[in-house]
């Protein structure tokens, strides 16, 4: 006997279901980290140790504030070129177009996904 495809409803609830049970694990998890001594005093030297490594990088940064500067901007560049390449792939699909693109001898093809947010 064939089972019958599941709706996209009933596979939603099923993965928001699994996310409750992952979520109420992460939770006792925490709780067990919180209850330790051990735990907070290693934490609480964590801490330090991040503050001390941050103040050591922003003096480098600032002997070097023209390579963030540059850094900053290629970022920046990076994204709306890769925003580009999204929009014009998905543009040349709907188009029925085959597209993908090669580095050396490696060929890329582009691969999408669907995601859902909350409608307010």
């Amino acid at each position: 006997m064939v089972t019958p495809m599941k709706t996209v409803q009933e596979i939603f609830n099923r993965l928001q279901e699994k996310r409750r049970e992952q979520k109420s694990i992460r939770t006792s998890y925490k709780g067990e980290l919180a209850a330790s001594h051990e735990y907070q005093r290693i934490t609480e030297d964590l801490e330090r140790l991040r503050a001390r490594k941050k103040q050591y990088e922003q003096s480098v940064r600032s002997r070097e504030d023209g390579n963030f500067k540059k850094i900053d901007e290629l970022t920046f560049a990076i994204r709306q070129d890769a925003q580009l390449l999204s929009d014009i792939a998905l543009t040349s699909m709907l188009k029925g177009e085959s597209v993908s693109v090669q580095e050396e001898d490696v060929e890329y093809e582009p691969v999408f996904t669907v995601r859902y947010r909350k409608i307010r």
